[in-house]
């Protein structure tokens, strides 16, 4: 239910918020339950069209327009509306429709997404649901008029310039700040819902803790306490914020004195014992927005005994570390805080991403004279495209670059993607030139502008842009393509339909690759390579599955991030990959616990006993013969499964069973999968990170201590590496003046 209220609080935002998608979705509900939820099918026709005017008439406002067949076409971008086309109709280049006709000229119906529609047939999920819906339209109803004049202001008013200032090419970027975005209208068209408003809001109303919202600066904190005071106070999306400039904000929840400190860095220290009687008093109900730092020495000031500091501190940083934790307490208070920058903020940045791509944002793209060769709309049109692959290959090198320790914030993540766009492109240079600039063309296409130009290097005026220096330092796009260069430089010539690219890119490519094969310059030619791997990546579709995924994991140099970003949604691993993942592990762990290199050839000898030997005076000596402390049955004692978290990402963990059921889980990161597949394909190295050489020896430790035996008589076993590349154990057993012998034939 969540996820739908999200959804349906999101139907309408910004300076013109208005009732209509509302309404329309409204009035599908009301068809469809008039059919008793049989069939889930909407046509647009005089019913539904008389249905919709009926509920106009009781909410609508003297500047709104009765035209039910504009919300009935834009619901298809709310998530809870499909759009079913016509024969011969393709609904992806339409970007909106002038009339009734037009409508049902592209569109045969209207369907609800299947989750929807299964909510909707129980009666209780059913009237929550309506009564969500009505309730914004009752706020919608009770909002002051908005003035014509101010209206036409707004409409005229640049949305490729507002993304501009999202960036901070040339300075400028001062509506980056949750203030300025505050009193910015076009701020609440992009905006995407928090998931933790409906969390934060709920534990206002409840006051049972005073509450924290910390993080790292850029996460969207203010952002999200704006939002939470918003809903509480009632006052839309599209409005100035009243007391913004106060660094506290008094309002009341529920007959309830309330209070909300933007930021506690904005406080003076002499003020700190006030602010933090507020905070302690239980009849007041408290949002504080802080960073970690700012924090940790607001809390520590209060306390003058060292040991009281240390106690302190440690139940603080433990509480930090946590997405979520109500463990926190200070002088009898209790206090739930909430650490943003533990959280996973790619989602969110994927909804706003979607947001700046609605088609009402860029109303005259469709009639520009530069529409043909503009790159803003070439950018955008790829990003909105949903048969192109080019959003989901975006957010995956954000995922690697994730994975690998380069976490972007919200407005990192804003200012990057508001540049793949625009690339700084202003409205003057575009949609009011007399002719476009000679530079202006494919160098402000998506694939260069996401890496910070069409160089090797970044240009000088984004260099230090977050994102473009975290894809740097990862080298993405960097190293050549095996899977595909034979087919751009060499003998095979390249066939755009079965590189799944569309007319929209082909060309480019094309003209990339003749000056790629190009010997004249040198230089000029090791560009057009590169760009034509970024384009590949970006927008290559092949026919082959196979070709596909190497492709991206080439790009990417990481197979895991691939294998991880299909475990979403998924209850359980495909029986096939779950195979091969369990012989990737058992093969590296074998090489790690023996110090042995096993070579590809050695995998059909495999019985499943996994070995672990004696360590060795150092990591470097490499022993034919060696002495087993322990062993394993792989397939027995260790199972590979998907585990969902509480913020509902999912990871995969090789879990232990049977003898080795009490053992921690290992979870298997996408750098950790890396090593594992890499290592297995042959590669050769050391751990990426030193940490998993720790948790590797952990496991070691826990399956020792787990299989450890109690026998009095124990065989001393030695492990011997052949030359056919076998391992062979040999069990001594002393028995009074007796040896006895056991070859065991392993691995």
């Amino acid at each position: 239910m969540s996820v739908f209220k999200e959804k349906i609080n999101a139907l309408s935002t910004g300076s013109f918020k208005k009732p209509h998608k509302y309404i329309a979705l409204l009035s599908m509900i009301i068809i469809l339950d008039r059919k008793n939820f049989i069939e889930n099918k909407i046509v647009f026709n005089e019913d539904f069209k008389d249905i919709f005017s009926l509920i106009f008439q009781k909410v609508a406002k003297e500047n709104d327009r009765n035209r039910a067949h504009t919300p009935f076409f834009h619901l298809k971008t709310s998530g809870l509306v499909t759009l079913i086309p016509q024969s011969g109709k393709d609904l992806s280049q339409i970007g909106t429709i002038g009339s009734a006709g037009e409508l049902n000229n592209c569109v045969a119906y209207a369907m609800l997404v299947p989750e929807l529609f299964e909510s909707l047939k129980d009666r209780s999920l059913r009237v929550e649901i309506i009564n969500e819906i009505k309730d914004n339209l009752l706020i919608y109803h009770k909002q002051k008029e908005i003035p014509v004049a101010t209206l036409d202001k707004n409409r005229t008013e640049s949305f490729l310039n507002y993304l501009n200032t999202l960036q901070h090419i040339y300075g400028g970027n001062e509506n980056a700040l949750a203030e300025f975005q505050a009193q910015n209208p076009l701020f609440a068209r992009i905006a995407a819902p928090h998931p933790l408003e409906e969390a934060l809001i709920k534990d206002l109303k409840a006051g049972t803790h005073s509450i924290i919202l910390t993080g790292h600066a850029g996460d969207g904190k203010t952002t999200l306490a704006f939002a939470v005071y918003r809903k509480l106070c009632g006052i839309p999306a599209d409005q100035p914020l009243p007391e913004l400039g106060n660094s506290r904000i008094r309002f009341s929840i529920d007959g309830h004195k309330a209070l909300l400190i933007k930021d506690l860095s904005e406080q003076a220290c002499q003020q700190h014992e006030a602010l933090l009687n507020e905070l302690l008093d239980e009849q007041t109900r408290s949002l504080l927005v802080s960073n970690t730092g700012a924090l940790r020495e607001f809390f520590l000031s209060q306390v003058q005994d060292s040991l009281q500091r240390v106690e302190l501190e440690s139940s603080l940083l433990t509480s930090l570390s946590r997405e979520q934790d109500d463990g926190f307490s200070f002088r009898g208070r209790r206090f739930k805080i909430y650490n943003l920058a533990l959280r996973d903020n790619l989602p969110l940045a994927e909804t706003v991403l979607s947001n700046m791509l609605r088609p009402e944002l860029w109303p005259k793209c469709a009639s520009c004279r530069h529409k043909a060769a503009c790159p803003v709309l070439f950018n955008r049109t790829l990003l909105a495209d949903t048969n192109s692959p080019t959003r989901q290959r975006l957010f995956l090198a954000y995922r690697r670059l994730q994975a690998y320790g380069i976490r972007l914030t919200m407005r990192q993540l804003s200012e990057h993607l508001a540049y793949c766009l625009t690339g700084g492109l202003d409205e003057r240079r575009l949609c009011r030139a007399e002719i476009l600039e000679p530079c202006i063309g494919p160098r402000q296409h998506i694939y260069n502008l996401f890496f910070g130009g069409h160089h090797a290097r970044p240009d000088s005026s984004v260099a230090d842009m977050a994102a473009i220096r975290g894809v740097h330092e990862q080298e993405l796009g960097a190293y050549p393509l095996p899977c595909m260069d034979k087919k751009l430089w060499h003998a095979l010539p390249a066939d755009a339909v079965k590189l799944g690219l569309s007319p929209l890119v082909a060309p480019f490519l094309q003209q990339l690759i003749r000056q790629g094969s190009t010997q004249e310059n040198p230089s000029a030619g090791a560009e057009a390579r590169l760009q034509a791997r970024r384009l590949l990546y970006f927008c290559a579709c092949p026919d082959s599955d196979e070709l596909q995924k190497r492709l991206q994991q080439e790009f990417l140099q990481s197979p895991g991030v691939l294998l991880h970003a299909g475990l979403h949604g998924q209850p359980r691993l495909d029986p096939s990959l779950k195979r091969h993942l369990q012989n990737c592990l058992f093969h590296v762990l074998q090489e790690h616990f023996t110090g042995i290199h096993l070579p590809a050839s050695s995998r059909r000898h495999s019985r499943d006993t996994l070995y672990i030997t004696l360590n060795r005076p150092t990591p470097l000596l490499r022993q034919s013969v060696q002495t087993v402390l322990c062993t394993v049955s792989w397939l027995e004692n260790f199972d590979l499964c998907i585990t969902r978290r509480k913020d509902g990402r999912f990871s995969l963990q090789l879990e232990g069973r049977r003898n080795l059921r009490d053992i921690a889980p290992l979870e298997l990161t996408i750098p950790f999968l890396d090593y594992i597949l890499r290592r297995y394909d042959g590669a050769v190295g050391d751990l990426p990170r030193a940490t998993f050489a720790q948790q590797l020896d952990t496991l070691k430790a826990q399956i020792l201590r787990s299989m450890k035996d109690d026998e009095e008589t124990q065989a001393i076993r030695l492990l011997r590496y052949c030359s056919d590349y076998q391992l062979i154990q040999d069990e001594y057993i002393l028995d009074g003046s007796t040896l006895e012998v056991n070859r065991r034939g392993t691995y």
